[in-house]
């Protein structure tokens, strides 16, 4: 792609930054106008912007945001001139010199309906029309706003990002493959699990739904006490509050009653058997860059983030003088947080890792998965109800994803048990059904799901992301593995004990990766500022930027970002380059602490960086030959203690690969 034609222009940005968002927007707003895209070299300008994003230039979010927010704006003019002129714009200039774009845009429309806003984005020869279109031929406001807002999310990326996403997702891909592809293979296939369920489940019963709702009425008739409960859901005639009160009494003497039953019969050791292996399973698949994502779901869960979703809209509804969808709203909230605290005071079940005071403290039930399906289930519940049939399903799928990625999040985080997140699951999920079926069965004034559906998005994005910015951190050490240290003698380990440490980098379920052929005794920084001494270099940390070097036809080494690596979940506390002979260093925690002094343990690799073609990218590898570079490292090493020791039995059977040779190093204070 040619570029020398906006050089000028790219300069000019570089030069000043602060005008570069609105260079932005007005790119992404001009490719998104009627007409005027077709002139706009939308797709040049947007791949280079991406590439100041990627030099440092210009920030990335800013820059995101303000694409999305030109690409919202353009199409949402064109939608409200197609809206307000109909048919009339075919004869407004300059419109009417495109007869024949109108035609494929309402054909494209006739083809795919309301998708057509969100595929029509992709497609170039529809791309300017297609809103003008969908507002000439009568597309709902808040239906197309909603599609807009999500197909300029998808947009923005897409344009922004080819090169880049490609050379992040490669070295993402590269560090942590195995264990970030069985996390997000079991992650899809709980939400999988959860959509299909759900659109199944509404096939079922919504045919059916007025059928059940008479045959219940009936029954109630002919069953005073528990007909009351029944009633009270289904019947329009009948008041609610009462049953639906003796329906969430219900509900904490089921799940008392179950909890009992379960410690007494032979299913409670099955169950903590269940709950023990997912827990352990989960822990074995963390990665930094999964902890670094579950961290931020579940702080979306966070009470602070609903109880501002809670608020906004219960204020939006009283505003409306939707009393009773108010009402409802707030009985679903208040019911995951009485329900909550009882449950967890009354059993008192430990969680997995303390990691919480008071009432919290406790595990059963999870707490964010009780308020997620509450709170999403209802607010499904009320946008539903707006809705036409066949959008409801999709509705209902959108808040199953949403509870099952922040219940999913608080498994994978170690912050409760299985049985924790089910339980949570069921009671939330109950109290919504009931709720759910009381508020539909029971005449209310309609509701403008355009609100419901925005004012939700903006809390998530604005208290959400103010949340997760402002704790991640701290979230992150709160919801850290907690590795136990063993002890070790100092003796023990030059004499023998070396052995037992891993001879192999350990991914996934203990897959053997580059050999551990290093282990340091003492303060990494003692060793860290000997090699600096001698001329290693901290290498660059892998961003954008550095990714994008990848890209280049023919680089260096010492301009290329290494790509990192995990060990048991870990990112290397140390990692240093010798450019000269292409050497490179990482260490880990061995999770030991040698006595007397209790200095820490730590073992890694040294091993030789090479250069690795493949399409369109080159990246530094690690040479398969692992005996030379320890031969290349031992003169660095020469003014620490350090010793050899051999590999009684190495795993590989390859010798080229290693000799199974081990450099142990220690320093003066770590000697007893």
């Amino acid at each position: 792609m040619n570029l020398d034609f906006l050089q000028p222009l790219l300069d000019w940005i570089a030069a000043h930054p602060a005008w570069a968002g609105a260079f932005v927007f007005l790119v992404a707003f001009s490719e998104s106008l009627a007409v005027v895209g077709l002139f706009m070299p939308g797709v040049v300008l947007m791949f280079a912007i991406g590439t100041l994003v990627a030099l440092g230039t210009i920030d990335f979010w800013p820059t995101f945001w303000l694409a999305v927010a030109g690409a919202v704006a353009g199409d949402g003019i064109s939608f409200w001139l197609g809206h307000y002129f109909k048919d009339q714009l075919r004869t407004v200039w300059p419109f009417k010199r495109y007869p024949a774009l109108f035609e494929k845009g309402e054909g494209f429309f006739h083809r795919h309906g309301g998708k057509s806003i969100l595929f029509g984005r992709f497609v170039g020869p529809v791309r300017p029309i297609i809103p003008a279109t969908a507002g000439m031929l009568g597309m709902p406001p808040w239906k197309f706003l909603f599609v807009n807002v999500l197909s300029a999310l998808a947009w923005a990326p897409a344009y922004l990002l080819p090169g880049i996403v490609f050379g992040a997702s490669l070295g993402l891909a590269a560090a942590v493959a195995s264990r970030l592809a069985v996390m997000v293979v079991m992650l899809l296939a709980l939400l999988w699990l959860g959509v299909w369920l759900v659109r199944r489940s509404y096939r079922l019963l919504a045919p059916r739904a007025e059928e059940l709702a008479d045959r219940l009425i009936a029954w109630s008739r002919g069953h005073r006490r528990l007909g009351q409960i029944s009633a009270a859901l289904v019947d329009p005639q009948q008041p609610e509050l009462k049953g639906l009160s003796l329906v969430a009494v219900a509900l904490l003497l089921v799940a008392l009653v179950m909890f009992a039953l379960f410690q007494q019969f032979p299913i409670a050791p099955g169950l903590a058997r269940l709950d023990g292996s997912l827990y352990h399973l989960l822990q074995g698949l963390r990665t930094p860059w999964g902890d670094h994502l579950m961290t931020a779901i579940s702080q979306l869960g966070d009470g602070i983030v609903h109880t501002a979703l809670v608020i906004t809209l219960l204020l939006w509804l009283l505003f409306r003088k939707r009393y009773l969808a108010a009402g409802h709203w707030l009985a679903a909230a208040l019911f995951a947080m009485v329900m909550t605290w009882l449950l967890k005071h009354a059993l008192e079940v430990p969680r997995p890792s303390d990691m919480y005071q008071g009432a919290m403290s406790f595990s059963f039930p999870s707490a964010h998965t009780v308020y997620a399906s509450c709170i999403y289930g209802f607010l499904a519940v009320l946008i539903a109800r707006e809705l036409r049939p066949q959008w409801r399903v999709l509705c209902y799928a959108v808040a199953m994803l949403m509870i099952l990625s922040i219940a999913f999040s608080r498994l994978y985080l170690g912050a409760h048990w299985f049985s924790d997140i089910a339980g949570g699951l069921l009671l939330g999920l109950a109290w919504v059904l009931a709720l759910g079926v009381a508020y539909r069965r029971h005449i209310a004034p309609p509701l403008k799901p355009a609100p419901l559906l925005i004012l939700p998005l903006l809390v998530l994005l604005s208290v959400g992301s103010w949340h997760v910015v402002n704790t991640h951190q701290e979230n992150l050490q709160r919801y850290a593995r907690h590795m136990q240290i063993e002890q070790m003698a100092f003796d023990d380990w030059r004499a023998q004990a070396w052995r037992t440490l891993p001879a192999y980098r350990i991914d996934t379920l203990g897959t053997q990766g580059q050999p551990l052929n290093l282990q340091w005794a003492g303060a990494l920084d003692d060793l860290q500022q000997h090699l600096l001494d001698l001329g290693w270099q901290r290498p660059a940390p892998l961003t954008v930027s550095g990714a994008l070097h990848w890209l280049k036809p023919e680089p260096s080494l010492a301009e290329l970002v290494p790509l990192p690596h995990v060990h048991d979940g870990r990112h290397a506390s140390l990692t240093l380059e010798l450019v000269e002979q292409k050497l490179i260093i990482k260490l880990w925690p061995a999770d030991y602490a040698l006595t007397p002094g209790d200095k820490p343990l730590w073992l890694g690799y040294v091993a030789r960086l090479q250069l690795t073609e493949l399409p369109l990218v080159t990246i530094p590898t690690l040479s398969p030959d692992f005996d030379t570079p320890m031969q290349q490292f031992k003169p660095f090493v020469a003014l620490l203690n350090w010793r050899l020791g051999y590999r009684r039995k190495i795993d590989n059977d390859d010798d080229d690969v290693w000799n199974g040779e081990v450099l142990l190093m220690w320093s003066e204070q770590t000697e007893p």
